[in-house]
């Protein structure tokens, strides 16, 4: 099948001195780009690129099943165009959005749903069709754009000072990026035993960041996934 639900592993987290993974970089959804993207989503051409995007979209109404992971709640509009709040079983009357991987929003389409609207998100692409990292700061630096330490190669050495702070002009961008400081950090040990306790602690960090953005919510979904996937 042409269009299914496989997706490239990102790089955003990975050792340089790894083979896994060299496959992915990831940008901020632009607004020129909604339609496109919308048109690829609903004739089931959006892979390979992978994304996490918020989205109106619409729901088969006869479904009998949830293709989507479950919530306690959430948010609609019901047929009578009005806005409402209720469980997985309120949104199969009308419309909704949540913020989904491309995955989820491919299964929405394959169910016979529609994508409405592309209101944010990021979108990650092929390392192979593009050149380089242009934003890096320094040469070998792989990271996510605008941050100072989320992804490999970061250069530390020419960042911090001799305290491991931060010097002027290399402060964290936010908390996803002080998470990656700190991993980048214990990374410095080359046991691959003390690498993975440092994965852990990253993934607990980013877990429990207080009220996150929407920006930080997307960044830390993709590199809890990258993080997980390495320790397998």
């Amino acid at each position: 099948m042409a269009f299914d639900s496989n997706g490239l592993y990102a790089s955003a987290m990975s050792d340089l001195e790894c083979e896994y993974p060299r496959s992915e970089f990831c940008r901020p959804f632009l607004p020129e780009e909604e339609k496109t993207i919308e048109r690829l989503f609903n004739e089931q051409k959006f892979r390979p690129k992978t994304a996490i995007l918020k989205v109106w979209f619409e729901y088969l109404t006869n479904m009998f099943f949830q293709p989507i992971p479950a919530k306690d709640k959430i948010s609609f509009t019901n047929k009578e165009g009005k806005k409402e709040t209720g469980t997985k079983i309120g949104f199969r009357n009308g419309f909704c959005y949540d913020v989904l991987t491309s995955v989820d929003i491919q299964e929405i389409v394959k169910s016979g749903g529609r994508i409405i609207r592309i209101l944010d998100g990021d979108i990650q692409k092929s390392l192979g069709s593009l050149p380089g990292f242009p934003w890096a700061k320094y040469p070998g630096e792989k990271h996510l754009p605008g941050h100072n330490y989320t992804g490999p190669g970061t250069r530390l050495d020419l960042r911090l000072d001799e305290n491991d702070k931060p010097k002027p002009g290399e402060e964290r961008v936010n908390r996803v990026d002080a998470a990656a400081l700190k991993h980048d950090i214990l990374y410095r040990n080359k046991d691959i035993n003390f690498r993975h306790e440092a994965d852990r602690q990253m993934i607990i960090e980013l877990e429990n960041i207080p009220n996150p953005t929407f920006k930080e919510r997307m960044q830390r979904a993709l590199i809890i996934k990258l993080l997980k996937a390495k320790m397998k």
